[in-house]
This record gives structure tokens, C-alpha cells and sequence, in this order.
């Protein structure tokens, strides 16, 4: 088998913020075990996949790492072929990125799930989405979950999914302080810290409350222990605006930096994105998105 040179396929990549996000213990390989809920949002890379006969795979995006072993759409391609046994005559993968680097929303992860879902339909969808997950998880933690998307309680390092009911319509405002970090360091971070155990997340009541469809529960029980690891001076200062703003909560998500805060009123979020315009670089208003990848030509 191999892909028809001439095919293309276009996509929407999602990003994600984590309503919650505790760390429960470490396995014996030292990955961190999470239990954390799970949301995609509106704001998503769009993906381009074009085969071609030029030979081998090739990125294109003027803000992507392009160096193979760190790329991750690219490891997804490779993982694909490698996975089906399915001939590369030639892959371009054209990323245009909207979603924060170094932001904590799964951007990398977002972009690796479009490449496996749009490869698997130019191929004839040799996988099953359970196969095409477990495939995505030798690429990265978040790339099962950027494959469904929606809602999910997410378990383990992030592999084990329990889809949850999508939450009501709202909008989230998103800003990233110029400084980024990244999840090796956040985590470091992390396991130098001593944390009271009052600080980790109420999950039980942030599934109650996306269980009840009641945005203002969801709100109030944002909670992110990673947020403790972060630079606590950009990170406070975005949620103080956001706050201050008429956000119903806010949080970072991830391994930060990026911040979101979830509102019910447009005008009130058109305002918080207006005034943190004037001092960060990256400002989003977006929505709940109710999946990880969509399909657009």
C-alpha cells in the first residue's frame, strides 16, 4: 500500500485547557500519574497534508521546531508508515500555528493528532481510533486525548480517557505571558516543591459540576497544581486581570505558561481581551470545542 500522490487532506488541530490537573503519584520510570479534566477549545492550527512523490516528509511552518526527532508532527507521520506498513512516495506537512507555544494547551500534541487522523484518511482509515490513540501515545501524553477531544477525565499520564458531558457554551479568554516553559522544566519544578494537599483539585466536584452542565461550578473549582511551579508573578498577574475582568474563574493550564478564564458574558470578555492585549503578545477569545481534530477539506 502507499498514498496517491496528488492527495490532500486539510484539518483543524484543537487546543486544549485542563479544568483541573492533579498529580496522584509517579511511576517506576518516573513519569508523573495525573488525574485531571480535559477541554478543547476553539483555537486550532490548521494542518495540511499533501502527498506528493518528492520523497520522504516534510515540514512546512514558519513556527514549528523542524528538527525531526523533536517535531512532532513529523514523528507522527513517521509512526503512521511505520505502524501500517503503508509507502511514503512523499508527505508535505504544512502547519499554520495559532495555538501558544511552550503554553501548556497541547499544541505539539494537536498538530501530531491531525497528521494521524488525516493520514488514516487519505489511506483508507487502516486504524481504528483505538488503535490510532494507543499509536499517539508513543508520541506524547496529550496526543490520545487532541485525537477525541471534547471532554474528558483523563487518567494515568493522560492515556486513560472517560469521556465526560461537553459543557455548556461559554467563552474562554486565553493570554500567555512573553516567557514560555517547558513540561520537563515545569515538572522539575514541581518535584522540588513541597505542596499541602489542600492545594491539589477538588476533581470530584469538577465532574459533579460538569455533570450538573453548571458553568459556574466549573468555574469556581479551576484548580491546577502545576500552577505552584510556574513564574508566579505573570502567571497571578494575568489572572488578577482576568478576575478583575468578570471571569467566572481562571486558571493556567497544563504545564503553562498560558492562563484562561471562562466567562459568561461576551461584552465583560471582550473587555478582559482588550486590556490584556496591551501587555502580552498572545490574547485569544475562544469557545469550548467539542472535538480534538475536524476535518475541512
Amino acid at each position: 500500500m502507499e498514498l496517491s500522490p496528488g492527495t490532500s487532506c486539510e484539518l483543524k488541530a484543537f487546543a486544549k485547557v485542563n479544568l483541573t490537573l492533579d498529580i496522584t503519584g509517579r511511576r517506576s520510570d518516573g513519569y508523573h500519574l495525573l488525574r485531571m479534566v480535559t477541554q478543547s477549545v476553539g483555537l486550532f492550527d490548521r494542518v495540511t497534508l499533501s502527498a506528493d512523490d518528492g520523497g520522504g516528509i516534510r515540514i512546512v511552518c514558519a513556527k514549528c521546531v523542524v528538527e525531526p526527532a523533536c517535531n512532532t508532527a513529523f514523528r507522527a507521520a513517521e509512526a503512521f508508515f511505520r505502524k501500517t506498513g503503508i509507502t511514503n512516495p512523499g508527505l508535505e506537512i504544512r502547519i499554520e500555528k495559532q495555538i501558544p507555544v511552550s503554553a501548556g494547551m497541547a499544541g505539539g500534541s494537536a498538530d501530531a493528532a491531525a497528521v494521524l487522523t488525516g493520514l488514516n484518511v487519505l489511506s483508507g482509515r487502516p486504524l481504528s481510533e483505538k488503535e490510532l490513540c494507543e499509536l499517539g501515545l508513543e508520541i506524547g501524553a496529550d496526543v490520545p486525548f487532541c485525537l477525541c477531544g471534547s471532554t474528558m477525565l483523563a487518567e494515568g499520564v493522560g492515556e486513560l480517557l472517560t469521556p465526560l458531558s461537553p459543557i455548556p457554551d461559554c467563552l474562554f479568554v486565553i493570554a500567555k505571558p512573553e516567557a514560555g516553559m517547558s513540561t520537563a522544566e515545569c515538572y522539575r519544578r514541581y518535584d522540588s516543591l513541597e505542596i499541602s494537599p489542600s492545594a491539589h483539585p477538588d476533581n470530584e466536584d469538577m465532574l459533579a459540576a460538569v455533570a450538573a452542565g453548571n458553568i459556574g461550578g466549573i468555574a469556581s473549582h479551576l484548580s491546577n497544581v502545576l500552577e505552584f511551579a510556574a513564574p508566579q508573578g505573570p502567571v497571578a498577574a494575568i489572572k488578577q486581570i482576568l478576575l478583575a475582568g468578570g471571569a467566572l474563574g481562571a486558571s493556567m493550564t497544563g504545564s503553562g505558561t498560558a492562563v484562561f478564564g471562562i466567562f459568561d458574558s461576551r461584552e465583560k470578555a471582550d473587555s478582559a481581551v482588550r486590556t490584556l492585549a496591551e501587555k502580552y503578545p498572545e490574547v485569544h477569545l475562544t469557545g469550548p470545542a467539542r472535538r480534538g481534530v475536524e476535518i475541512v477539506g
